[in-house]
């Protein structure tokens, strides 16, 4: 080998050192943002969309849940104290595989309890912020109202 070859192969391995190091630090940042976004999510709820609406002691709640494949089944449920009704949706898995992909189902509740101070949700116990929107009781689900994306 000649003086240049090794000139070059000793630029070679120093831009590669430096590549890592360079890479290395890259990684760290990426994680150390990665931290902190998670950070600042911890104390954001989840929010939820439901259609409300409240006649003669019931109140009819409506809305839409994205369960990861078609054969996932949605449960509704409630409990009612001093803080008003809380709204439990339970997402149940499928007891055979399925194809994954993303599905949209809708479901339509209804409970009796004296009228509505605080909403609270739960989806899959986590509990969510629920935002309402006015329901027309004869009609179907809005779907304008949702987001699609969960």
């Amino acid at each position: 080998m000649n003086k240049t070859s090794l000139t070059l192969i000793a630029l070679i391995v120093i831009l590669l050192g430096i590549g890592i190091f360079l890479g290395r630090n890259d990684a760290h940042t990426v994680a150390e943002k990665d931290a902190e976004v998670a950070s600042e999510q911890e104390g954001q709820r989840r929010k939820f969309n439901v259609q409300y609406s409240y006649e003669e002691g019931t109140h009819t709640f409506a809305g839409i849940v994205n369960l990861p494949t078609p054969c996932h089944a949605i449960t509704v449920s409630s409990t009612e104290d001093a803080d008003g009704v809380m709204l439990d949706v339970a997402i149940e898995n499928p007891e055979e595989g399925c194809a994954q992909v993303v599905t949209a189902k809708s479901f339509i509740y209804s409970v009796e309890g004296a009228e509505l101070v605080n909403p609270l949700g739960k989806v899959n116990n986590e509990i969510v912020e629920i935002n309402l929107f006015p329901r027309d009781t004869a009609g179907d689900i809005d779907l304008s109202q949702f987001d699609s994306k969960g």
